[in-house]
């Protein structure tokens, strides 16, 4: 149980403490793929936490249930010679436990069951809108619909739209209107980056681990850093293609465009961070510094993480041989 205990406290430590200092490193964007896998350490960090705690509880409760008949005359034997062993105690804390995580993890498990549904609904609704609604345009890049709008979007759907096709780029013919061609061609390559990096499932697992376990820091801010990240690293894709000109003055242009839900688009509210970024690039120690400091929080959480597992091992040996 004292394992167990120690991982509950570690996963509630980090998951508060974490986001305070990822952020401050990660916020410039100075090398955001690496800040990016960072933070998915970070999550996936405490989510083992999280269920190695779990499933230490349930396997030290199933050694009490099949042990309960020696366990209860054990504990009755201490009270009546008016003792009050630990025992008893450590007996008490696993079943009381066991009860209350029970509900805990069904609760977890319909929330993160009705995101992933809720989310495959709505991409199935937008990718037979898209193909009943746009006119293929092989001119402007393979897997490319364009779609009739007076507003101004440019956005990436994942999955079967087109025949032979896992993703498509869907731009309104406002946005034609708008770009030129070399601007256009950068918002395309920037779509087709977060298809090829398959970006939209890194932010669904983060959206379905933040809406299953609300009001959680480091997944709360996970979820809204990695967006703001994987559209930088889509901007860097784009810009060395077609340069940061281009990107950037097409990016001012789209600032005000939106994307469905189940989409990932060019715009939103980081344009103009993300803008700025490309404008006064980072000079080569600000990049050395930012790879240096997420690298080496990557190795403090890690030896961290490792240094307790070897000072628990004792315990977990003992709860696995029952």
């Amino acid at each position: 149980m004292t394992l167990a205990a120690c991982l509950v406290v570690f996963g509630a430590l980090a998951a508060s403490l974490i986001p305070r200092v990822l952020v401050k490193y990660t916020a410039t964007g100075h090398s955001p793929r690496l800040a990016v896998g960072v933070w998915l350490l970070a999550v996936l960090s405490v989510l083992l936490a999280g269920v190695a705690a779990a499933a230490l509880i349930l396997a030290e409760a199933l050694a009490l249930m099949g042990d309960w008949a020696t366990k209860s005359q054990a504990c009755l034997a201490g009270w009546a010679a008016g003792e009050m062993r630990w025992a008893f105690i450590d007996t008490a804390i696993v079943a009381i436990t066991t009860v209350a995580l029970i509900p805990v993890l069904a609760v977890l498990i319909w929330r993160a069951s009705q995101v992933v549904g809720a989310a495959s609904r709505a991409r199935r609704k937008l990718r037979r809108a898209v193909r009943l609604i746009g006119r293929p345009a092989p001119d402007l890049g393979a897997g490319t619909l364009v779609v009739d709008s007076v507003e101004r979007a440019a956005y990436c759907l994942s999955g079967p739209v087109l025949t032979g096709r896992s993703g498509t780029v869907v731009v309104t013919t406002a946005t034609l209107a708008s770009l030129r061609q070399d601007e256009l061609a950068a918002v395309i390559a920037h779509e087709q980056a977060h298809l090829a990096g398959r970006h939209h499932l890194l932010l669904s697992f983060l959206a379905v681990i933040r809406r299953a376990a609300p009001g959680v820091p480091l997944f709360v801010d996970a979820e809204r850093e990695v967006a703001r990240l994987l559209e930088m690293c889509a901007d860097d894709v784009s810009s060395r293609r077609y340069g940061r000109k281009s990107l950037v003055t097409a990016l001012l242009t789209m600032s005000s465009a939106s994307a469905p839900t189940a989409a990932l688009g060019a715009g939103g509210p980081s344009v103009l961070l993300r803008a700025r970024r490309l404008v006064v690039p980072p000079t080569t120690p600000q990049l050395i510094g930012a790879r240096l400091s997420l690298v080496g929080i990557s190795l403090s959480g890690a030896l961290t993480v490792a240094g307790a597992l070897l000072l628990m091992a004792p315990e977990a040996c003992a709860v696995a041989l029952g």
